[in-house]
């Protein structure tokens, strides 16, 4: 067993607590922030039977964050589905909180105040519901502050009957019955403003996307730095990393009301724990799995500076023994909550600390590593271009817990440049289970001319560049040691073969301006020259590029990153692209990579799909075109040997079964190869040339004038791949089953029908046009 001993923490909670005999939610009376007694079961349910008046369905946007219960006067009001399979839980994407003089609602996802917010579902009902409830009264007009969505929403409400306003950034709220705002919107001339109202007893409803917010601010956490969790957490609501999905009705995502479970609430859910420490039979497996997810959501949004549950935290951590801390070869489950809590305590303990007295994690020696003993530091001063956003690679490794010294002139010092320890940017705790510590890159906001950072786990430096910059700085890192880093065109291949391959750093990077590997040092000592495996990476993105109709897809290089465990599938798109370990050594490997590297292009194919030509059930489809262009065009192999599902045969099956089964569109959807086969068909006769003319057109298209609904992107990829070839494809895609107006069939009814024989899709049989009408 891998332990730890514990830590002091000083941590905020919950006041909702239940007796883990009777599962039931009861209250108890304390000194909480909020100084009001808890409130009753009776009350908790007339409220949200108010706020679901005439609610069924509501929108679940894009992918929608969890709003953590935990307060004795917050309650859950509408539950999305967190995780997967056999361990899938719930968790609330909406939430509410009586004030001490007034209410709240919060949202799990901006868009759920957006203008799609007014069509789908009975969401425009609940906003309506929310806005009356929380203004609890109050006869004022509603102040209205969710940026480009303002119009939509004051139109909304007054049409409703409503009165409503645009709010202007810092001014006085004295006045407005309720206020709605976007999380994301809000200016720090907002902050005072808003806190003052709220306190007062002003109405409130507020939507936010917490992981995104998390996401998009680098250097900073939802907990520590994100204002509404700085508002509402007196009332026992804070937004969270953790996400929540809806299911589909009627060709929308939407949240399915349900009824709430007592543990969706974390001081329930902390009651139920520390009772089951002291006796595991009070909690089942199936409360374990909610308990652990309420709380794990709770972490990571609540704010050190909430000191409700610091004595119930801290006695859960000092009195249940050592530590146990995740590997690969004991990770932490889903039946193990108590010691997945206590470790994920010890991890926001250790997170909080000053500099000065962080130290080495002891989970840091299995992953990422350790720096060897006898490994010197050193001072390295590099040249940084602002041009390039995002993470700058030095070539030097930070040891766990060691102490980095980072300085930048002092005209740099409110840039907003940052430096970041550790390349490993998953966050795992909102997984089942845990193969490593669920969080070990820390990021640090550079706003002095000298910054001293430390990471407990440490991890290859970088300095981070906002988007917006120019020009170039010197920055000197003093602390750290060299770690193996190979550049195309800079750095020299002797050097690389006598001294940078064998630096003491654990992890390395082989880098050009277009793409930066990195993985475990192990895999590049042996490498001679990576000259030809970054040119192969070079190939492939000029590829991709081409075929989209773009120079290149953004400034900065493309990122992929080797990890111990990832925080979705087998590789996941992004910046980096993440993959697991079992892939480290094809990654930098060309003769592997120029044989056996389909999820390298599929993940990158990701990050050049464009939304506008990419409707629902394409996801997985549309970025496999790049994959395959790069393997036919750079690669220089045939489109049956990319990939398993590819080969003839296996789509004869395929297309058999659907075609048996009525060619229904659901199943096209929610089969990737199948869906692929009715681009390839079209690619295998006519080429990859009128992909790129369509492509171009999207490209060069306004905003505005993009289509927005799946039903315009198929209707409109039809147009216009059907004038690119100068062929009729509305029969086409009848035959496959996928829905086309009527109207955009129209659009090309005067261009003749084709339909691709056996030959031409690769052994699909000819009764493909059998139900074309």
């Amino acid at each position: 067993m891998n332990t730890i001993r514990p830590h002091h923490i000083l941590l905020a909670g919950a006041l909702l607590v239940s007796s883990s005999a009777c599962r039931a939610q009861q209250t108890v009376t304390s000194k909480p922030l909020t100084a009001t007694a808890a409130a009753t079961a009776t009350e908790i349910s007339a409220a949200r039977a108010t706020l679901l008046t005439g609610v069924t369905d509501v929108l679940a946007p894009g992918l929608p964050g969890v709003v953590s219960v935990f307060g004795p006067r917050a309650f859950p009001v509408i539950l999305g589905t967190a995780g997967g399979g056999k361990n899938a839980v719930v968790a609330p994407a909406v939430a509410a909180a009586f004030t001490p003089k007034g209410r709240v609602v919060a949202m799990g996802h901006d868009g759920m105040l957006g203008k799609d917010a007014w069509t789908v579902g009975q969401t425009k009902q609940l906003i309506l519901n929310s806005v009356r409830w929380t203004q609890n009264g109050k006869t004022g007009p509603v102040g209205v502050m969710t940026g480009d969505d303002n119009a939509s929403m004051i139109d909304g409400l007054k049409a409703n009957g409503i009165q409503a306003q645009a709010i202007s950034h810092g001014a006085a709220l004295d006045g407005f019955s309720t206020i709605i705002v976007n999380g994301h919107r809000f200016t720090e001339a907002d902050e005072a403003p808003l806190k003052k109202y709220v306190t007062n007893g002003g109405g409130l409803v507020m939507a936010t996307t917490g992981w995104g917010w998390n996401w998009g601010n680098d250097s900073q956490t939802l907990s520590k730095d994100y204002f509404g969790n700085k508002l509402l957490a007196p009332y026992g609501l804070v937004w969270s990393e953790g996400t929540v999905n809806g299911n589909k009705k009627d060709g929308a995502n939407v949240f399915t009301i349900s009824d709430i479970p007592a543990l969706t609430n974390g001081g329930t859910a902390l009651t139920l724990l520390e009772a089951s420490i002291k006796n595991p039979a009070a909690m089942t497996a199936d409360e374990a799995k909610l308990a652990s997810r309420s709380l794990n959501d709770l972490l990571t949004g609540l704010p050190p500076t909430d000191t409700a549950m610091q004595n119930r935290f801290s006695a859960l951590l000092t009195t249940g023994g050592d530590l146990q801390f995740p590997t690969d070869k004991a990770p932490l489950g889903p039946n193990e909550p108590g010691a997945r809590l206590r470790y994920l305590l010890a991890l926001r303990q250790e997170q909080a600390l000053p500099v000065s007295k962080i130290k080495a994690d002891p989970a840091a020696s299995t992953f990422p590593g350790s720096v060897p003993a006898d490994a010197k530091t050193t001072t390295k001063t590099v040249a940084i271009d602002l041009a390039i956003p995002q993470w700058h690679s030095l070539g030097l490794y930070a040891a766990p817990g060691a102490k980095v010294s980072v300085t930048i002139p002092g005209d740099m010092t409110g840039k907003k440049l940052s430096v970041r320890i550790g390349s490993h940017t998953d966050s795992l705790v909102n997984l089942d289970s845990w193969k490593r510590s669920p969080e070990i890159s820390r990021a640090f906001p550079l706003t002095a001319a000298t910054t001293e950072v430390a990471n407990p786990f440490g991890g290859l430096v970088y300095v981070v560049v906002p988007n917006g910059m120019a020009g170039q700085t010197n920055v000197t890192v003093s602390g750290a040691v060299a770690a193996p880093l190979f550049e195309l065109g800079k750095t020299s291949v002797a050097d690389w073969k006598t001294t940078i391959r064998n630096a003491p750093g654990p992890w390395a990077e082989i880098a050009t301006d277009r793409v930066i590997v990195t993985v475990p040092s192990v895999n590049v000592r042996d490498i001679e020259d990576p000259t030809a495996t970054l040119e192969l990476y070079n190939k492939a993105f000029l590829a991709m590029a081409d075929l989209r109709g773009i120079k290149r897809l953004n400034i900065a290089p493309e990122r992929i990153v080797a990890d111990e465990q990832i925080s979705a599938g087998y590789m996941h798109s992004g910046y980096p692209v993440m993959t697991w370990l079992d892939v480290q050594k094809k990654s930098v490997d060309f003769d592997m990579l120029s044989k056996e590297s389909w999820g390298h292009w599929h993940e990158f194919g990701h990050n050049h799909q464009v939304g506008a030509w990419t409707p629902e059930g394409t996801g997985e489809v549309t970025n496999n075109l790049f994959a395959l262009y790069v393997w036919e065009t750079v690669i220089g192999k045939a489109e049956a040997d990319a990939h398993p599902a590819l080969k003839p045969a296996d789509f004869q099956k395929q297309w058999e079964k659907y075609d048996a089964g009525g060619r229904n569109f659901e199943d096209w959807k929610s089969n990737p190869f199948l869906a692929l086969h009715s681009y390839l068909q079209l690619k295998n006769t006519f080429g990859w040339e009128p992909f790129k003319t369509v492509f171009r057109q999207y490209e060069n298209m306004p905003e505005a004038q993009r289509p927005q609904t799946d039903q315009e992107k198929r209707d409109q990829w039809m147009i216009r791949f059907s004038k690119a070839i100068g062929k009729n494809l509305g029969p086409f895609y009848a035959a496959w089953g996928v829905p086309i107006t009527q109207s955009a069939r129209d659009a090309v009814k005067d261009l003749p029908t084709w339909m691709p024989t056996t030959e031409q899709t690769l052994g699909i049989p000819t009764n493909l046009a059998v139900k074309a009408e």
